[in-house]
């Protein structure tokens, strides 16, 4: 069984980091809203238990990087935060009998993953969930994320 499967996680870690706007990410935020009010009239008004992604913004803090997540009413036992080499995952399940300050359509699992910058420090990640915010604080390392590579010729050619 692959890592990715034995925690849960529903697909990579998007690529980018700290984009002003990314579409793709707000355009399926907002068909899973649309899709909210047809799924419940389907199942008789009641939701339907599924995956969903928080909303999520990532900030250079200076010293650190930050990434927030919208969890509101999410129990802290029900989130779970991971780092994978340079992969961060936030994840977790609300089930009903947990759910008694979330909205019912927040229950089900949820995820989100990124791929967080080369001078992130591994060593020091710090997740914090107050007031239905959850942030997760990535110490810069100090080091260079990149450095220069010498271009040579091809030998013989």
């Amino acid at each position: 069984m692959s890592r990715s499967a034995s925690t849960g996680r529903s697909g990579a870690a998007r690529g980018s980091w700290w984009p002003e706007k990314n579409p793709s990410r707000e355009l399926g935020r907002l068909c899973g809203e649309l899709r909210q009010p047809a799924d419940r009239v389907e199942r008789g008004g009641e939701p339907a238990a599924r995956h969903w992604m928080p909303t999520v913004e990532e900030t250079d803090g200076g010293d650190a990087y930050l990434v927030r997540a919208e969890l509101p009413g999410i129990p802290r036992e029900c989130v779970r935060v991971e780092m994978d080499g340079r992969e961060l995952y936030i994840s977790g399940t609300l089930d009903e009998s947990s759910a008694q300050n979330a909205l019912g359509r927040r229950i089900g699992t949820f995820s989100f993953g990124v791929r967080v910058p080369g001078d992130a420090d591994h060593d020091q990640v710090r997740a914090d969930l107050v007031d239905g915010v959850l942030t997760v604080r990535l110490t810069k390392s100090g080091e260079h994320a990149t450095r220069p590579v010498a271009v040579g010729t091809a030998a013989g050619g």
